[in-house]
């Protein structure tokens, strides 16, 4: 596979190959992934500050240990998935599982993994289905991995191998599903990208899912509400009980509202507070005319 290879400078170019050089030479296998891969499987290149390696966790102590004898900074800011090296300015990733421990690299990696030119010296790049699948996963504030899943879909779509991307999600089917559904929205005149039978099969098991949780509780199929947890641990009263509760925060105190008055008999209100020790309850009027706008302030729960 040609290579559509990442911004980098020389100097770090050189620092990479190097590392490389001491990899292969210590007889460490290894997968490219991050930037390079990216762009090779996307066709889209970008700045890049590192290169990330991936090996399986039994390979980590002799890798560091290579560099180390090289004279390298090594390190391990997290120990159950990130090793670095550095050299001056430049460093490396390596990396043996995902930040929440779930996509561990494993020998099925290798065994999947595609062949290409990076940095003028032939390389094996981590297999798209698993770059998807670790991927999925990075949705916070300071990072969002989803474009990047949404590129691989739209560039290597009817060459993925579904069936085995599926075995990687397990029981996190729905992430899977939420991403094939986002795919569909992101780009609309692409969804032939995914095979039909993807989105039949786990759009099945959310049926078969939502049955087996009306044999649990048959008031679900009611529209009726069982108790369930809020956040912080708490559970709701029932719906005859307590009016809908709408969660913000506000702080350091958590301010709680009421519905209007008593004389106003369109109006009903609650007596019943539900308090949250992370976020502030706020108790939602049921007008008939305006029930967006019938909230006044109350007393703050300390």
């Amino acid at each position: 596979m040609d290579t559509c290879a990442p911004h980098v400078s020389g100097a770090a170019a050189s620092f990479y190959a190097d590392a490389l050089s001491l990899l292969d030479g210590d007889g460490i296998p290894y997968l490219v992934g991050g930037a390079y891969a990216f762009a090779s499987y996307s066709r889209i290149s970008r700045e890049t500050k590192d290169f990330d390696i991936f090996l399986v966790p039994d390979d980590l102590p002799r890798a560091l240990a290579v560099f180390e004898r090289s004279g390298c900074r090594t390190e391990l800011p997290f120990p159950h998935w990130l090793g670095k090296v550095h050299s001056g300015d430049h460093f490396m990733d390596l990396i043996f599982s995902s930040g929440n421990g779930v996509a561990r690299v494993d020998e099925s990696w290798f065994e999947h993994a595609v062949d290409a030119d990076v940095l003028g010296r032939p390389m094996r790049l981590c297999p798209p289905e698993e770059m998807i699948w670790s991927k999925a996963y990075v949705q916070e504030r300071e990072r969002y991995d989803g474009a990047d899943v949404m590129h691989l879909i739209r560039a290597l779509g009817p060459t993925l191998d579904w069936g085995r991307l599926i075995v990687r999600f397990g029981d996190h089917w729905r992430l899977l599903l939420s991403t094939v559904v986002l795919f569909g929205f992101v780009y609309p005149d692409q969804r032939q990208q995914i095979p039909s039978w993807v989105q039949s099969e786990l759009l099945l098991r959310l049926d078969d899912a939502a049955e087996a949780a009306e044999r649990r509780d048959p008031r679900v199929r009611r529209g009726e509400t069982p108790g369930f947890v809020l956040l912080g641990g708490f559970r709701q009263m029932p719906r005859d009980l307590v009016p809908q509760l709408v969660v913000a925060a506000t702080g350091p105190q958590r301010r709680q509202q009421t519905p209007c008055s008593e004389a106003e008999p369109r109006h009903r209100r609650s007596s019943e507070i539900v308090k949250n020790r992370f976020t502030m309850p706020v108790a939602r009027c049921h007008c008939a005319s305006s029930a967006s706008s019938c909230f006044r302030p109350a007393r703050v729960i300390e």
